[in-house]
């Protein structure tokens, strides 16, 4: 099975490829592609942009589920949240994880990401599979109960705010609960504070990056590019087609079925002329 969005695309045949490679992987448990952006311009044109270049590269296949998550959570990309499950698998997960939602952005992603790595090994194949929405629409947010929205909250908030101690140690408990539903039948143990160090490997990775992106936002402009460009977080903003970004993606060594892309690009000019 796979979660997949409403307002975005998947190509066929590496749907069918990640089934077939589950098929005859029986130690993993997810199986997905790699990722092109769509978005609309304002004249109504569609672009398309580079996303979550990375994805390629994935390929989870160690051993065991601590080293997975080490390795993922040191480098995160949302490599598993849409790709293809098990479907006993995601079941599993699913029994766990919709439960309850926890109050900071991102949190069931979070969790199925955790998960999926306990359940088994994982794997990226080198094909355009996902098109992913740049124009999003408004997603539906879960509040707490001051009425503030989960995307106010930030995983690093709620992790050290003292008045979400109990939120926090239920969120770890049903996680413990989920890790050993999806483990049962192997050796794999996790307990609370196994957890615990493994999100907060997650919270230091990410903000280690959004501490450098607010000390480069506070120099001079001239160093702040040099600064960049040395690490490589410089971005190009141009307007290129669908296709063009697809060859992008061709020239990195991902295949794209074209025949399947101009497919979508063909429904996507469709919805412009059905709402004009």
């Amino acid at each position: 099975m796979i979660l997949s969005c409403d307002d975005e695309f998947y190509l066929p045949s590496p749907l069918s490829l990640s089934i077939n490679f589950l098929k005859n992987n029986p130690t993993f448990s997810c199986c997905g592609g790699c990722a092109l952006g769509f978005g609309l311009t304002a004249e109504k044109k569609f672009y398309g942009k580079e996303r979550y270049p990375n994805l390629k590269n994935v390929n989870l296949n160690q051993d065991y589920a601590e080293e997975r998550i080490q390795n993922h959570f040191s480098n995160f990309l949302p490599a598993h949240f849409y790709s293809v499950m098990r479907s006993s698998i995601w079941k599993t997960i699913s029994k766990h994880v919709f439960v309850k939602e926890y109050i900071f952005h991102a949190a069931l992603e979070l969790q199925v990401e955790f998960l999926i790595l306990v359940a088994g090994k994982t794997k990226i194949i080198p094909e355009l599979m996902w098109m992913r929405n740049m124009n999003e629409n408004i997603p539906i947010r879960a509040k707490d109960e001051s009425n503030r929205p989960s995307y106010a909250y930030t995983i690093n908030d709620w992790w050290t705010d003292k008045l979400k101690k109990k939120d926090k140690e239920d969120f770890l408990y049903r996680m413990k609960n989920a890790c050993e539903d999806l483990s049962r039948n192997t050796d794999t143990k996790f307990k609370e504070d196994q957890i615990s160090k493994l999100y907060k490997l997650y919270i230091n990775e990410v903000y280690t990056k959004k501490n450098l992106l607010i000390f480069l936002h506070s120099i001079p402009s001239k160093p702040k590019k040099l600064i960049k460009s040395i690490l490589g977080l410089n971005k190009t903003v141009d307007n290129k087609s669908i296709e063009d970004q697809a060859k992008v993606l061709e020239a990195q060594d991902v295949s794209v079925n074209y025949r399947e892309l101009s497919q979508i690009i063909l429904a996507l000019k469709n919805s412009i002329i059905k709402i004009s």
